[in-house]
């Protein structure tokens, strides 16, 4: 058996230097979109929305004010959409806003003081997860509809929605354990409960999910709900999907190594410092540290 922690030491042929983009505090995970990434920062007390191509080293200012936060979740979908939430400055709801050319358009507010913990979007609606339920709109904006809540005790954590289907992690309000998978289409349905696995990340593709357990990489069979531990032996900070793959950070956190979960024994790129988000374009993949935005070449 192939000794895992071994493995990520090391580079393996193709493997490339990383080097930061952008230094600075990273407030909204980056997105690929376009051609492009997006990503949200915090510096000072000015909040902006930042872009950059995917080959390229020229960072664009897209959106910027000294006020309104950019936080929290955000998702590109079908190239053209990218939203964020940020709290009313009363402090009793959320805005969801899109970014559209230089500015911003609000879609929606949600009432209260609940943390947005997901937001997406598939074909014509927003979804957007908070830790008391989940809900839905028109992608153009209105009113937000209500899918489903969880049980008394439970917290949502994380969502993600493909192909109309809508998947979300669920866990006891302050414990992180153990965690919930559920679909959340039309009501709370739960698919499986695992114990070991991150609240906060997840990725789904075709009949699997995908979740990050302390010591292992875990695969849910989304028709039987039957869990499967991949990868044994190592630590698994995050799991996202491009589409067409799912892709893991495996291993310590100043040491860590990013895998497809097909292969999860051969490093793609190895050496990364921290196991923050994670995002995917065709020439780069990129990542969040305390030094800001970095990446690497695919």
């Amino acid at each position: 058996m192939v000794d895992w922690r071994v493995v990520v030491v090391g580079c393996v042929v193709g493997c490339s230097s990383d080097r930061t983009l952008y230094d600075g505090h990273v407030s909204l995970s980056p997105v690929v979109a376009d051609g492009y990434v997006y990503f949200g920062t915090l510096d000072g007390g000015e909040s902006a929305i930042r872009r950059v191509r995917d080959d390229g080293d020229r960072i664009e200012t897209r959106w910027h004010q000294r006020s309104g936060a950019a936080y929290g979740a955000g998702l590109a979908s079908d190239g053209d959409t990218l939203l964020w939430s940020t709290p009313e400055d009363d402090g009793l709801g959320t805005g969801i806003y899109r970014l559209v050319g230089h500015d911003r358009d609000e879609l929606g507010t949600l009432e209260g003081r609940d943390q947005v913990v997901g937001l997406a979007v598939d074909a014509q609606l927003v979804y957007v997860a908070t830790r008391d339920a989940i809900h839905w709109m028109p992608i153009g904006g209105g009113v937000l509809g209500t899918l489903c809540s969880p049980p008394a005790g439970m917290w949502f954590t994380a969502m993600r929605v493909r192909d109309g289907k809508v998947l979300a992690l669920a866990t006891i309000v302050g414990a992180g354990d153990p965690v919930t998978l559920v679909e959340a289409t039309a009501g709370y349905d739960v698919i499986a409960t695992v114990p070991g696995v991150s609240p906060e990340t997840f990725a789904a593709h075709g009949w699997y999910a995908w979740l990050a357990g302390g010591d292992a990489l875990v695969r849910v069979n989304l028709a039987y709900g039957t869990a499967e531990r991949v990868a044994e032996g190592t630590r698994v900070h995050a799991v996202v999907g491009d589409g067409e793959h799912v892709y893991a950070t495996i291993g310590e956190p100043d040491n860590a190594a990013l895998v497809d979960v097909d292969d999860p024994y051969v490093p793609l790129v190895a050496g990364l410092r921290g196991s923050g988000p994670i995002a995917f374009g065709d020439s780069r993949i990129y990542y969040v540290d305390a030094d800001g935005l970095r990446f690497v070449e695919r």
